[in-house]
């Protein structure tokens, strides 16, 4: 919340009855229950153990693939959610969300079977999230359209707050007197299993967790407001007389906007144009973007830079064990690491407005190499094992932050919401490929072997981001252009009846 005072007075002046912070503090409140799948890589080893009391051949494995498929299920809900805004508006949307989310964890804690408990936990849990995910972002740049990396920053670092906060809750609840795990082998793997006095407290957790969720999100729904537009409004392509000198300069001043370098009065001019012809987002439409090679190329690098993290937040209190005993320790190490993710994802929000798309995510590659390494070199060291768990699980939250301030910027709202479920299949991807990785690559050839590997693929992304150009001017290639006159007839659009005086001024604008 302390972000909020970095808004200038101009964005405080433009808020009706201070709905946009209102948005802004439900979506934070709405963000820490669809972020509790962030949590899995502490719950599993609870929920695993309760399983185990009725099939033992349950394991680590076995449900390996909770958050793969959380993150499938989420990205196919994204765009889903997008079609339902669209259609049925934002708050029929958000209360169905609200209610599928609601749902997962009452239906998870009557589950003992691994066959029931990952379609009953994952299907109302993801599509629910995957409904709401989008729906506070967007209104929220509506009212800070200067700031989307900033609302981004705020929104998804509340998501993963809740793995934070929950950490304490789950731990209270499951595991209050801090018992720790036996451990079992697996190949050149130890996997960690509870007793039975805290597996049983399981299905107890479950519905506590039931009545959080409505109380939480009940409040979330009253404080989301979407922006009443007023019918006055007009954009560039609904207002004739606004299109036509548009149009007309755009012939007269194209070669000058063409030139790469331009500095001084001809940036401005560059700059003010690009601003006047960009009222309905940067680009045209969704096949233009998605078809794009760049587009292709943010795809492949988030895919393979994301894949450390996932890795291992998705079995991070189990790998962690293998060297820690203490389920103290573990527990602050899980809780803390959430608390960097939250935090990273603030600032690289902040990190990505400032310094553009290639600077932060080349320093977010470069950082994870160097936790990489860390892990390699001093796993045993309990101060930078707890700094180097914190900063790989926050190397995650960077990249969503990251990618949606990137889809915004670039593509706009419109087209870049609907983008960014594109996007977010690359994270959704890695994650499955985690799966073989975890069951058949890691018991054979150990953790370290592995990061070696990740290591290299990582310096590979690195390079490709730092030869990489992400701006994409839709305006200035004719790709605009021809949006705009799909949507206007110019023989529809009247003559201009401005004095000279006022065409010059237009021009200007």
């Amino acid at each position: 919340f302390l972000s909020l005072f970095s808004l200038d007075n101009t964005h405080k002046a433009n808020m009706a009855n201070l709905a946009g912070y209102s948005t802004i503090c439900g979506g934070v409140l709405l963000n820490l229950i669809i972020g509790f799948g962030n949590l899995w890589g502490f719950l599993n080893s609870y929920e695993v153990s309760y399983l185990r009391l009725h099939d033992p051949g349950v394991t680590f494995s076995t449900t390996f693939a909770v958050l793969p498929l959380n993150m499938l299920l989420c990205t196919a809900s994204l765009t889903l959610g997008s079609k339902m805004c669209q259609k049925f508006g934002y708050r029929v949307t958000l209360f169905t969300g609200i209610s599928l989310t609601i749902l997962s964890p009452l239906l998870s804690s009557f589950c003992t079977s691994v066959y029931s408990f990952i379609p009953l936990f994952c299907l109302p849990y993801a599509v629910g999230e995957g409904l709401c995910y989008m729906i506070p972002i967007l209104i929220c740049w509506d009212y800070f359209p200067d700031r989307k990396g900033l609302m981004s920053g705020i929104m998804v670092s509340a998501n993963v707050l809740s793995a934070f906060m929950f950490t304490f809750i789950v731990n209270l609840l499951v595991n209050p007197n801090d018992e720790s795990a036996k451990s079992q082998s697996n190949g050149k793997v130890e996997d960690h299993y509870y007793n039975r006095d805290v597996a049983t407290n399981v299905p107890f957790m479950w519905r506590i967790l039931t009545i959080i969720f409505a109380a939480v999100t009940f409040l979330a729904f009253v404080l989301i407001k979407p922006m009443k537009t007023s019918k006055s409004e007009t954009t560039l392509t609904q207002d004739p007389a606004l299109v036509e000198p548009v149009l007309e300069s755009f012939d007269e001043y194209r070669p000058m906007l063409a030139e790469e370098g331009n500095s001084g009065q001809d940036s401005y001019l560059r700059h003010s144009f690009d601003s006047a012809i960009s009222v309905t987002g940067n680009c045209p439409d969704v096949k233009t973007g998605l078809f794009n090679k760049k587009t292709i190329v943010m795809f492949c690098m988030g895919f393979f830079s994301i894949f450390f993290p996932l890795f291992m937040m998705s079995d991070l209190k189990n790998f962690g064990q293998e060297y820690y005993s203490s389920e103290e320790f573990m527990t602050t190490v899980s809780c803390f690491a959430y608390l960097f993710n939250a935090t990273l994802r603030l600032v690289w929000g902040q990190f990505v407005d400032k310094c553009g798309f290639k600077v932060s995510y080349s320093a977010l590659i470069a950082l994870e190499i160097a936790m990489m390494v860390v892990l390699i070199l001093w796993p045993t060291h309990p101060a930078v094992f707890f700094i180097a768990i914190g900063l790989t699980c926050g190397t995650e939250g960077a990249h969503y932050t990251i990618y949606l301030a990137l889809c915004g910027s670039l593509y706009g709202k419109e087209v870049g919401g609907v983008l960014y479920s594109f996007m977010y299949c690359a994270f959704t991807f890695s994650a499955l490929v985690g799966i073989p990785v975890n069951q058949s690559l890691l018991p054979v050839v150990g953790f370290k072997e592995t990061l070696f590997v990740l290591i290299a693929i990582n310096i590979g992304v690195m390079v490709t981001a730092i030869m990489f150009q992400p701006r994409k001017n839709w305006s200035y290639n004719g790709d605009y252009e021809s949006s705009l006159t799909r949507k206007i007839k110019l023989s529809e659009i009247p003559a201009s009846e401005d004095t000279e005086e006022d065409n010059t001024i237009s021009e200007i604008r």
